[in-house]
C-alpha cells in the first residue's frame, strides 16, 4: 500500500540483523532495497492431509473468510464464470463454506452458501475442484495451499498464486472467466488430469511447504546465527 514510504520502511527495517519474507518475490524486494541484510524465506507450512473417499464428480468448493476481496472474487467468478460451467454441466455444484458468507449472498443456481461448517475436512473431501478466484490481495494465499495440503485439483487467477512459482506443476491458473470456467470444467470432466493434479498437490506440499522446509532455514540462523 502507500501509507509507509519506501524511506520509512527501509528505517524501520536497517534496525533489523535478518529479514524474513513468505514470498519469494517479498524477499527479493527486501534484499533491494536492504542489500546489506541477510533475508530469509518462510512460508506458511502445512502437512499433506488427503481426505479419505472419492470426491462427488460435479461439486466444487470455495472456502474463504470475510474479506472483501473474497467477496469480489467470488461474486467476479458466480457472475462471469459459473453460468458457464452450469450450461456444461447443469448439476454441477458450488459450495461455499467460511465466513465469507456474512457478506455475500447469492441465488444463482447450484451455488450452496454454507457458512460456517463444523468439519472443513469432510467438505475438501467431497469436493472435486477448489476455486480460488481472487482479483487482488497480498502475501500468501493460505485458502490455495490449504487445499492443495488436502490433495485437490485447483484452479486459481494469477493473483491467487502470485509470488509462488512452485505451484505452476499443480494448479490451473485463469485471467479471464471463460479460462476459468474451461478450466474447472476440465477438470470436472477429466478424472485423470483432475488425478495427476492431485498427487501434484501433496507432492510440492511435502516438498516445499512441510515444517522442515519452511522453517528449516530460519531455525538454523537463528541456533547458529
Amino acid at each position: 500500500g502507500d501509507w509507509m514510504s519506501k524511506e520509512d520502511e527501509r528505517r524501520l527495517l536497517s534496525a533489523c540483523d535478518s529479514l524474513v519474507a513468505i514470498r519469494e518475490d517479498d524477499g527479493e524486494a527486501f534484499a533491494r532495497l536492504l542489500p546489506e541484510k541477510r533475508v530469509l524465506i518462510a512460508p506458511p507450512s502445512f502437512r499433506p492431509a488427503p481426505g479419505a473417499g472419492a470426491p462427488e464428480p460435479h461439486r466444487c468448493l470455495f472456502v474463504a473468510g470475510d474479506a472483501e476481496a473474497n467477496r469480489e472474487g467470488i461474486a467476479w467468478f458466480i457472475e462471469h464464470a459459473w453460468p458457464l460451467v452450469r450450461d456444461a454441466i447443469p448439476g454441477a455444484e458450488l459450495h461455499l463454506c467460511g465466513t465469507v458468507c456474512r457478506i455475500f449472498s447469492t441465488d444463482a443456481p447450484g451455488v450452496i452458501l454454507r457458512g460456517f461448517v463444523d468439519d472443513l475436512e469432510a467438505e475438501y473431501a467431497k469436493a472435486a475442484v477448489v476455486i480460488v478466484p481472487l482479483l487482488r490481495g497480498s502475501g500468501v494465499k493460505i485458502k490455495l495451499l490449504e487445499a492443495l495440503a488436502h490433495s485437490k485439483a485447483c484452479v486459481t487467477t494469477p493473483i491467487g498464486s502470485e509470488g509462488l512459482p512452485v505451484l505452476e506443476s499443480c494448479v490451473l491458473q485463469a485471467a479471464s472467466p471463460e479460462e476459468f470456467a474451461n478450466r474447472t470444467l476440465r477438470l470436472l470432466t477429466e478424472p485423470d488430469t483432475r488425478r495427476r493434479l492431485e498427487e501434484s498437490a501433496l507432492r510440492v506440499i511435502g516438498e516445499h511447504f512441510s515444517p522442515a522446509a519452511c522453517y528449516g532455514p530460519l531455525y538454523e540462523h537463528i541456533i547458529r546465527p
